[in-house]
């Protein structure tokens, strides 16, 4: 009996992880597993041991087909956060000049002055002693039980509890409530909220400010390293609206945020809980989504491992962030550390401590020639340009490569780093040419990107399965233009490509290479303009030698890029 009585439970306990927590439906499509991963990705592991010997769970994505809230029905409440537990972001120049930016518009164009600020989940509280500086008049309170640091600050206007914050705190009023990337931790979204709701109780003119990762931008960006244990609930505009105003809130503005990745949302106290309509969800597409992202997660794990060990073949490689995307992206490809030499991260916390899970040494930007380091991997693109002066001021000639490597090869710099990044690209060509894909080469400056540039490579595509493009170089550009060319330099103009989805991979070559770089791809089709017909090309020899057809697209003889700078010289001297 006992034996029977305990398989019921166990089953209704099942089928309860299975409800979706906002609408209760049963209607719930799984698209996402991933087994024993670290349970909290931010611990501060002094050994490589317990690194190893971190606590694991699971990883079980559903999709509510009623409401379109994404969740992770395996998850299990962790060991609670505390002193060993540092999430801080606020070490990367980039994103501490986000948060001065937040701030700025939170007293300028909100009028937070002269108010008192709880902010649940205050981590190190570096956001409300920020808010709380800006206005001589304003006083805060922090709630978190992994706060470190003084319980008081500023003489007194600022205080710390290291507790969680629910009904038997409200004996403090508000004018300002600020819940920055806590809800994503919590596996009931509408028990936690409708407890802030309560403990607000008596502050009914509270405005509530909430923030969390968006997973419209995860989806649509393919995202997968942004998929991690604590991260239990995943929110798009309609749900975390659906969850707001489920628990007494009313939703004022959802703006996207930190270049889309966050929903930033301003809500006030309502009188009554809402029984909004829920969102309209198209199963198919809703299906369609997350399909693909499986698929991709699948793809994108294998081209990193090769990638990966062709860097290898060149010297040690670094991973750029200690994080949640970091420790996302070395579990799933390199759990023995076999592939990644160490981590590098900004936070000083973490130096000198292991990577959760697979035991990774985590180092500082001046330990990286210690380990020989020749590429790194950063995976948030947002701090690109951080980690580019970081590598700059250190005077390392280290080859970067965002997250975006399976679909753009960036061969800026030394000659070393071009032909590795030759290298990586010609194994991914080779690949697709076992397939049976025909691969289509072009090549140009693109400086000021146009609509002819965009016929002529949509025209490219058309030809064949994968469009590479090598772009030239500043100096190669400027040797082709003349003086005051390109006008965009290099890395823009890369970005600009490869953000065009009929371009398959981006390479980035000095003009006499261009020989080089076709006898060693072999594509099947090389395309130029047909502004090109009858001129002799330096690309010539080598395509009759690697047997490519070469073909002359239509052009539009009245656009060029030079005509474009032209106007906009005459319009600036008046003379347009």
């Amino acid at each position: 009996m006992d034996s029977f009585l305990n398989t019921i439970l166990q089953s209704e306990n099942l089928l309860a992880k299975q409800l979706c927590p906002l609408c209760s439906s049963i209607v719930v499509t799984p698209f996402l597993y991933r087994s024993r991963v670290p349970v909290l990705t931010n611990l501060l592991l002094l050994t490589q041991e317990a690194a190893k010997q971190i606590p694991r769970g699971d990883i079980h994505l559903v999709a509510c087909e009623n409401c379109g809230f994404v969740f992770n029905c395996a998850f299990e409440p962790s060991a609670l956060y505390n002193e060993g537990y540092d999430n801080s972001q606020a070490h990367a120049p980039s994103f501490e000049r986000y948060l001065d930016a937040l701030i700025h518009s939170l007293v300028t164009e909100q009028h937070i002055q002269h108010h008192r600020i709880i902010e649940v989940g205050c981590g190190d509280g570096l956001f409300l002693r920020k808010l709380v500086e800006a206005s001589d008049e304003n006083t805060g309170y922090g709630f978190d039980p992994s706060y470190q640091g003084p319980l008081e600050a500023l003489q007194g206007r600022l205080q710390f509890e290291t507790c969680y914050y629910d009904e038997t705190c409200c004996h403090i009023s508000a004018d300002v409530l600020i819940c920055r990337h806590v809800i994503e931790h919590i596996p009931d979204p509408l028990q936690f909220l409708r407890t802030l709701r309560r403990a607000l109780a008596s502050s009914p003119r509270t405005r509530a400010f909430f923030e969390t990762p968006s997973l419209e931008w995860i989806m649509r960006n393919n995202v997968v390293w942004d998929i991690y244990y604590e991260h239990c609930s995943y929110f798009t505009v309609d749900t975390i609206t659906l969850a707001l105003e489920r628990s007494g809130f009313k939703v004022e503005c959802i703006k996207h945020t930190f270049e889309e990745q966050y929903l930033w949302v301003e809500a006030t106290i309502s009188d009554a809980v809402s029984l909004c309509t829920l969102p309209a969800i198209e199963p198919d597409s809703l299906l369609s989504l997350t399909a693909q992202f499986r698929r991709y997660e699948r793809q994108l794990c294998e081209q990193w491992k090769q990638t990966l060990q062709v860097l290898r073949q060149d010297g040690s490689v670094a991973l750029i962030g200690a994080a949640g995307k970091g420790v996302t992206l070395a579990n799933l490809i390199d759990p023995d550390c076999q592939l990644i030499s160490c981590i590098v991260d900004l936070n000083p916390r973490k130096h000198l401590k292991f990577l959760p899970g697979t035991g990774h040494p985590i180092v500082s930007y001046e330990e990286m020639k210690t380990y020989g380091i020749t590429s790194a991997l950063l995976m948030n693109p947002n701090y690109y340009n951080d980690t580019l002066q970081l590598l700059a001021h250190y005077q390392f000639h280290v080859r970067l490569i965002t997250d975006h490597v399976p679909t753009s090869i960036s061969a800026i710099g030394s000659e070393h780093e071009n032909k590795s990044a030759q290298k990586l690209l010609l194994t991914r060509i080779e690949q697709a040419q076992g397939q049976g894909k025909t691969i289509v080469f072009t090549n140009g400056v693109f400086d000021l990107l146009h609509s002819g540039h965009i016929q002529f490579l949509r025209y490219a595509k058309a030809l064949g399965d994968i469009l590479v493009v090598a772009l030239d170089s500043d100096m190669s550009a400027s040797q082709l233009k003349g003086p005051g060319r390109p006008i965009n330099n290099e890395r823009d103009r890369m970005m600009l490509i490869d953000a065009l989805d009929m371009v398959d991979y981006v390479l980035l070559f000095e003009g006499e290479a261009l020989p080089e770089l076709i006898r060693a791809f072999r594509p099947h089709i090389y395309v130029k303009g047909n502004d090109y017909y009858g001129k002799i090309s330096p690309a010539l020899e080598a395509l009759q030698d690697v047997g490519t057809h070469c073909i002359f697209a239509p052009h539009r003889n009245d656009l060029h890029t030079s005509d474009i700078i032209d106007r906009i010289l005459a319009l600036a001297s008046g003379n347009a």
